[in-house]
């Protein structure tokens, strides 16, 4: 993968729609990875370790709603070919598996970015900068 097919998958993320609304999930999942690489070089988040962050984020910039549900882009994100799921074992999981929050929180799942990705991103901060600012500007009002 190079950096235009990173960047375009980027813009063709699989994003939930109802009318107006937009569902954040996998843009706030993927700016939580890409500051993990940024600044550690980290490639794979603990599901458990990740999830009240990501909710908070979620209630914070989505749609106001009675519950939010983080392990949706976790386990989704592999549809868009940028990103892992890992079990226990670290053996690939597939998105069709279906996976609840208590599975992957108690089982100690993980997800990062796939290895075509993680490569081309690792050693590539501007390439990091110019994800963030294309997700924040394609995803998020100036507001925020």
């Amino acid at each position: 993968m190079n950096e235009r097919e990173f960047l375009d998958r980027l813009d063709h993320l699989k994003i939930w729609k109802q009318g107006d609304k937009r569902a954040p999930h996998k843009p706030l999942l993927l700016l939580i990875a890409l500051s993990q690489i940024y600044h550690n070089g980290k490639r794979y988040l603990v599901y458990g370790e990740i999830e009240s962050q990501l909710s908070s984020l979620l209630a914070s910039y989505g749609p106001k709603r009675a519950s939010y549900r983080p392990e949706e882009p976790f386990r989704r994100l592999p549809n868009d070919g940028i990103w892992s799921v890992l079990n226990a074992d670290q053996q690939e999981v597939g998105s069709a598996v279906e996976l609840s929050a208590a599975t992957l929180r108690n089982q100690g799942y993980l997800g990062g970015f796939n290895e075509a990705t993680y490569t081309l991103l690792q050693n590539n901060r501007e390439l990091i900068r110019q994800a963030v600012i294309h997700l924040l500007t394609t995803h998020f009002t100036a507001s925020y």
